[in-house]
Order: structure tokens, then C-alpha cells, then sequence
């Protein structure tokens, strides 16, 4: 849930400015998500398998945005955000409860090409498709490893 609030080579973080991650594998990962580097990191291969496969749902209608945000709900204090999102990031629950309770991460787009596709849906969707993947045995996690399997 963290990938898109990092500063990346293909983006800046969606909510213009980047958390602090506490976890150095999972900052290496969301930094590297849309980078061909992977340090043998098998969180990126995930952060990539699922990023793709929200977006490719999400951004089914093209409607280009000149905003980050929806701005007819007035501004939105992303040093404020960014706080709230560094407090939460060691509980994956805290996490997915804020973003899925915030009306400012429902303000603001996956993408600027196509603005009606909000930040929160997409990571929402991408915690949902893991989840689901775990529940079918496709995601595994041992002994403190998460790995993807080819069934």
C-alpha cells in the first residue's frame, strides 16, 4: 500500500510528497517498483504483479486531469496525510483502514491520464487481489518470506 507515496524514476509520490519507510526491504521495493533492478527483493516482483493488475481494472475509461485531485472539495494538507501514513505503516491493518476511511485518498487519482480513477481504489484493489491470491494458496508466506506461486 505504501508504493505510491515514494518518489520512483517513473513517478513522483501521488501525494507530492514522500513517507519516510521504516522498512528498508519494503522502501527498496516501493522505490524500485517500476524499475528493472530487483536485488534479488521478491517484494518488488509482487508490488509489480499486483500494481499491474489494478491498474489494468481501474483504468479501463481513459478521461484525462489537469489536478492531482479533486480541487472542488477544496485543498487537501498532504503534509498532514503524509504524517497520518508514516503513523500507521507498521500495522498493514491501521494502513488499509485509513486509506479505505480517508475522503482524501478518495479525492486523489491512481493517474493523471485518467483522472477518474481515485488513489484509494487502486491500492485498496491491489491489498484485495493479495489477499485473495493468499486465500487460494497462490501467495505463500513462510518463515517471514512471501512468494508467488506458478499454479
Amino acid at each position: 500500500m505504501l508504493h505510491d507515496f515514494v518518489h520512483t524514476e517513473k513517478h513522483l509520490s501521488k501525494i507530492y510528497q514522500e513517507i519516510e519507510i521504516e522498512d528498508s526491504e519494503i522502501r527498496d521495493a516501493c522505490l524500485n517498483h517500476h524499475s528493472t533492478i530487483t536485488n534479488g527483493n521478491e517484494l518488488i516482483k509482487l508490488i509489480k504483479r499486483y500494481d499491474s493488475i489494478a491498474s489494468g481494472i481501474t483504468r479501463k475509461n481513459s478521461y484525462k486531469t489537469k489536478s492531482g485531485y479533486d480541487i472542488t472539495q477544496g485543498k487537501i494538507d498532504f503534509s498532514k496525510l503524509k504524517e497520518e501514513i508514516e503513523e500507521k505503516q507498521q500495522s498493514a491493518y491501521k494502513l488499509y483502514n485509513f486509506i479505505s476511511n480517508s475522503n482524501e485518498m478518495k479525492r486523489i487519482v491512481e493517474t493523471m491520464s485518467c483522472g477518474k480513477s481515485s488513489l484509494r481504489t487502486h491500492l485498496l484493489l491491489m491489498v484485495n487481489l493479495a489477499i485473495n491470491e493468499y486465500y487460494n494458496k497462490k501467495l505463500k508466506i513462510k518463515k517471514g518470506k512471501i512468494s508467488l506461486s506458478a499454479k
